[in-house]
């Protein structure tokens, strides 16, 4: 008896890779606030809304409709809570810069 094996073969890894790292290390201003979801498997780490990371001191948070992320960037006192953060003695300061530099 004879078995056939099929096998599924998923797009090549370069492919693959040069998609994320288009994507990937992107502000959400360097995609203009918004990015298509295409029809595969698709992780969305939007870290932590008052953590910003892309030298944007607003805060963020997303919108997923399914096919669409949208990137919401939003105000706030974001000295305060830097002034906040230099007060406590047990916080290195460089967590209240990171907030005023968006890093």
């Amino acid at each position: 008896m004879m078995t056939a094996i099929l096998r599924l073969q998923p797009p090549k890894k370069e492919k693959r890779r040069s998609e994320a790292y288009r994507v990937a290390n992107r502000s959400p201003a360097d995609l203009n606030f918004e990015y298509e979801i295409e029809h595969r498997k698709t992780i969305i780490n939007v870290g932590s809304i008052g953590q910003p990371r892309d030298l944007d001191p607003r805060a963020c948070y997303v919108l997923c409709d399914g096919t669409t992320v949208r990137f919401i960037k939003v105000e706030y006192d974001y000295e305060t809570t830097a002034e906040k953060i230099y007060r406590i003695p047990d916080l290195d300061n460089f967590l209240g810069d990171r907030l005023r530099d968006g890093r």
